[in-house]
């Protein structure tokens, strides 16, 4: 039940085998991370970074979790821990395109918009179909003020989903 895809079902199935105190190691891991996982979906970022927390204390090179946390911190705009938990993430599990892709929001986010176009290149590196990497990358363009690049990237955003209102927004006010 610690992992059932009810939200409030693993909060208090994994709630009950922390408490319990008889789980340990792994498996104690584990139910920090699936209520760290619940938490996260239920919008409380800052239970879910604590419980993600503890997870990583017991095993610290869980790709996952450091990926959940990291967009757990990128919630609560704490951007610094999120660029850092999206970099050892992508340390450990080099295609890991969720990490690249929210490594590059954080960055963006702080206006560091080099590193977000390097991230959201990596992304579209890994997968040439995800759409927002497009939309992203070329709002981070614009910012630099690199008009065609910005351009193509909506225009190719816009190829691959020709229903996405925010390639398509940003495309017109660049014309």
């Amino acid at each position: 039940f610690c992992a059932d895809p009810h939200p409030q079902v693993r909060l208090l199935a994994c709630k009950v085998i922390i408490e319990e105190g008889h789980a340990t190691g792994r498996a104690l891991a584990d139910a920090y991370a699936s209520r760290g996982t619940a938490y996260f979906i239920t919008g409380d970022a800052p239970h879910a970074i604590e419980d993600f927390d503890h997870a990583l204390m017991l095993d610290p090179d869980r790709v996952l979790v450091l990926g959940y946390r990291g967009s757990a911190h990128l919630d609560q705009g704490d951007y610094d821990r999120a660029i850092a938990d999206f970099g050892r993430a992508v340390q450990l599990e080099p295609d890991y395109v969720d990490a690249f892709y929210g490594r590059a929001s954080a960055l963006r986010a702080k206006g560091e918009n080099d590193g977000a176009i390097a991230d959201y290149g990596r992304v579209i590196a890994l997968d040439p179909t995800y759409v927002e990497a497009f939309v992203y990358r070329g709002m981070s363009y614009r910012a630099k003020g690199e008009v065609e690049r910005a351009t193509a990237d909506f225009e190719q955003a816009l190829k691959l989903d020709p229903n996405d209102a925010t390639a398509r927004d940003e495309l017109n006010r660049l014309r």
